[in-house]
């Protein structure tokens, strides 16, 4: 191997390593971000969704079916053995059997890469998730407070 080839592996190496590091850096961050959330429920988005398409034997003869299906990728914030974590999945529309959610950090690089595509939606629906918890934990708050206080009046 010359000695500019070695040089230029060397520094992709070094490049690809630190863009690993980062996108790696980025999961990790955006788990932490939610988890300071404190949901008590898992929230869940499709971030994308497309048709594949493909024939029954490969062949290449026109005369042999074409199927599709179609298919959606999906970010999710939910327990994974106990503990909140940031998952993914792809499957197959209308068949949840075909999901399975597994940590993103656990994923391929190219399902990680893929994946960052659905961290806006995710942090819109974890945000609005946030939102409507607080907003109906106050309602039952507010009611459960006012039961007890007209109890209590009537107790003295």
């Amino acid at each position: 191997m010359s000695n500019d080839l070695g040089a230029r592996l060397q520094s992709a190496k070094e490049s690809l390593s630190a863009w690993y590091d980062r996108l790696n850096q980025q999961w990790v961050d955006v788990e932490t971000t939610l988890k300071s959330f404190n949901l008590s429920s898992e929230v869940c988005v499709t971030f994308k969704a497309e048709t594949q398409e493909f024939e029954s034997d490969f062949s290449g003869n026109p005369l042999v079916a074409v199927y599709s299906r179609d298919i959606e990728y999906c970010l999710a914030f939910k327990k994974y053995q106990g503990e909140w974590r940031v998952c993914y999945t792809s499957g197959e529309t209308g068949d949840p059997g075909s999901f399975s959610f597994r940590p993103i950090l656990d994923c391929s690089l190219d399902e990680r890469k893929l994946a960052l595509e659905g961290i806006p939606q995710l942090l819109e629906a974890v945000v609005e998730k946030a939102e409507s918890d607080s907003s109906s934990l106050e309602t039952a708050l507010g009611a459960a407070a006012e039961a007890l206080s007209s109890i209590k009046r009537v107790a003295k």
